[in-house]
């Protein structure tokens, strides 16, 4: 599903800029990142909405890939991002690295959280990846 939304993300040329979101990821963000050309941006879905506050710091993409996975693409650091969530979202979790990379994940109310580092490092200043799906 990654290629999917690297594949969707891949036209964009310019960094987006979301409409209200400070770029203090300790601050509340957004609801809806918008890019400077407002195409490369979905707003955030009700179901995700309703397990985990929508991270607003850094926005690169944001992309709903189908109706039960979103994805948001950060230029902020895997560590910064994995410490957001982590203070803002309940649950046990847990390094996964079985395909070779470190990804943060969690599931809570029905939606499975998946942060990982960008190892392309090819694509736009994304350092990192958040992956929403449910479950």
């Amino acid at each position: 599903m990654f290629l999917l939304a690297a594949g969707v993300a891949a036209g964009c040329t310019s960094p987006s800029k979301s409409s209200s979101a400070s770029s203090d990821a300790t601050n509340g963000p957004s609801s809806t990142a918008m890019t400077e050309s407002g195409n490369n941006s979905s707003p955030y879905p009700e179901w995700a909405s309703a397990a985990v506050p929508d991270y607003g710091s850094g926005i690169v993409v944001q992309v709903l890939v189908n109706g039960g996975y979103y994805q948001i693409q950060t230029s902020d650091d895997a560590k910064t991002v994995f410490a957001w969530y982590k203070a803002r979202v309940p649950g046990n979790w847990r390094l996964d690295n079985s395909d070779g990379s470190n990804d943060w994940i969690n599931a809570v109310h029905g939606v499975q959280i998946s942060i990982k580092e960008n190892t392309l490092k090819q694509s736009n200043n994304v350092k990192t990846i958040v992956s929403l799906m449910t479950r």
